[in-house]
């Protein structure tokens, strides 16, 4: 009887000591969760744009506009898909955009303000003190109709919107800020007269023309 007893205590601890063995509770598994790199910030957009506040407010508009698809931004992958304006101050050098796009397969919009960028000056100032130059990317020593205004002395072509094709406008205040390149809108409100071309001693000349800008007659003789 002794042996039975003793023989039943040892399986009963063997037992109580298997149970301890299945008996762990299992580490609590935490889903992983995304933070804050998929929260697109205002901060993100203006970097995602990245433009230069020497542009005007035009000039910035077009680049963004044109600047869709995804980039790396402070670490998150930022997908930008559409830009649309809300408004826009030329004069103060300030817009806001509507931005929509995802990070993180999280879609976003926001409306985000920019601002710095060059200042338009007074319609004075665009006419008085506006500079012309030839467009860089345009070959206009071949398609210039150097020849109608020289040999035939016929100024009739030689409007705003043909000069536009080859010239570059830009003007500034007048203690030298507010540096502004003409836009389309701008060119719309300007008016050329005394169109002339000017022989100089060497093999080439110039072009000379006055502009009046939104009824402002500017100084004579702008000359590329």
């Amino acid at each position: 009887m002794r042996k039975i007893i003793i023989a039943a205590s040892i399986a009963l601890l063997f037992a109580a000591c298997g149970g301890d063995d299945h008996s762990q509770t299992p580490n609590p598994i935490n889903p992983p969760t995304q933070g804050n790199t998929t929260t697109v910030e205002a901060a993100d957009i203006v970097k995602f744009f990245n433009l230069d506040k020497q542009m005007n407010v035009y000039q910035a508009l077009e680049k963004a506009k044109g600047d869709l698809g995804k980039k790396t931004i402070n670490g998150k992958e930022v997908n930008v898909t559409a830009v649309s304006v809300v408004k826009s101050n030329e004069q103060a050098g300030t817009f806001t955009l509507k931005i929509a796009g995802n990070s993180g397969n999280k879609p976003f919009i926001k409306d985000v303000d920019f601002d710095g960028f060059a200042q338009k000056p007074t319609d004075y100032e665009m006419a008085m003190r506006a500079v012309a130059t030839w467009k860089t990317e345009v070959d206009y020593q071949n398609e210039f109709d150097f020849d109608t205004l020289y040999r035939l002395k016929d100024t009739g072509k030689f409007t705003a919107a043909y000069l536009q094709k080859f010239v570059n406008l830009t003007s500034s205040a007048v203690d030298g800020t507010k540096h502004y390149t003409f836009t389309p809108a701008d060119w719309a409100k300007v008016a050329i007269s005394e169109v002339r071309y000017l022989a100089d001693n060497s093999r080439s000349g110039h072009i000379a023309f006055t502009i009046t800008y939104n009824g402002v007659k500017g100084q004579t003789g702008k000359e590329v």
